[in-house]
């Protein structure tokens, strides 16, 4: 099991354009919209550092627009496409999909990658290593990541009642050790700020679960930023502040801090 998502790179025009191939393996359910953005992301970033002799690579910052469009099969190979619109000395920018049998089931616009030393980060002849693998026939197969491989421990807030009208607050333990970390870096563990998001995603759908028990689909997220690194057992505090609901909409701004740093922030959308 690794935190490499993309099984294959079917096509690749270096610093443009690529597709790639992810066969989820393991796993009852589909893909959370957590690992469908970081699989785009992680494809754009192997469109780009062939193009930077492997000396650098993009990690997440921003994205305009993350759109659900369906939620995709269980077992399903997805095909992701990723454009990359602009390498610039700081930073790349993309735009990118990810497909079910010809089906659109995400897409992510306006995504910024800053770019940064590939030696803080990986080894770069591993990289290019799996790279070569990547583009001349794909990958062993190996088991999809599950939620229990990443998922931080959760404390909401009593103080913040759940449908008081205000939100959830509550605090996040990041995982001290989780697969994800050989890969996501080798020489600097980071805590994905896709799996963040995904996180406080959860949260706040379980809290605003309908009288059913089923839970708010998600719609979009618009606006993500992330500021900041965390690291393995890092503790986050984190807040869904209740910006609108209706009928057919809830909509959330989300927040996660480290002390007074701001690490990630986004405005989520549901279907009430």
């Amino acid at each position: 099991m690794s935190f490499q998502l993309i099984d294959q790179i079917l096509s690749i025009q270096p610093g443009e354009q690529a597709r790639g191939l992810l066969q989820p393996r393991g796993g009852a359910e589909g893909l959370p919209l957590g690992l469908l953005v970081e699989a785009v992301g992680q494809l754009a970033s192997w469109a780009t550092i062939p193009e930077l002799k492997f000396d650098q690579r993009p990690v997440a910052a921003s994205a305009g627009l993350v759109e659900v469009l369906q939620v995709p099969p269980p077992g399903a190979p997805l095909e992701i496409e990723v454009t990359i619109t602009a390498i610039r000395s700081q930073a790349i920018s993309y735009h990118g999909t990810a497909s079910s049998e010809g089906t659109p089931c995400l897409s992510l616009q306006r995504a910024i990658g800053p770019l940064l030393p590939m030696a803080e980060f990986d080894d770069k002849e591993r990289v290019k290593h799996l790279f070569e693998e990547l583009c001349a026939g794909g990958i062993a197969p190996r088991p999809t990541i599950q939620p229990s491989d990443y998922r931080p421990t959760i404390d909401l807030d009593p103080r913040e009642p759940r449908g008081s009208g205000k939100g959830i607050a509550g605090s996040f333990c990041l995982p001290e050790e989780s697969v994800i970390y050989g890969d996501h870096f080798p020489r600097h563990p980071v805590f994905p700020a896709t799996l963040l998001l995904q996180a406080q995603i959860d949260a706040t759908r379980q809290a605003y679960a309908r009288p059913d028990g089923s839970l708010p689909e998600i719609r979009e997220l618009r606006g993500v930023k992330i500021r900041a690194f965390s690291g393995p057992g890092e503790q986050l505090t984190f807040r869904a502040i209740e910006q609108k609901a209706d009928e057919s909409e809830l909509q959330f701004r989300l927040e996660s801090n480290r002390d007074e740093t701001r690490v990630s922030a986004a405005t989520l959308y549901l279907r009430a």
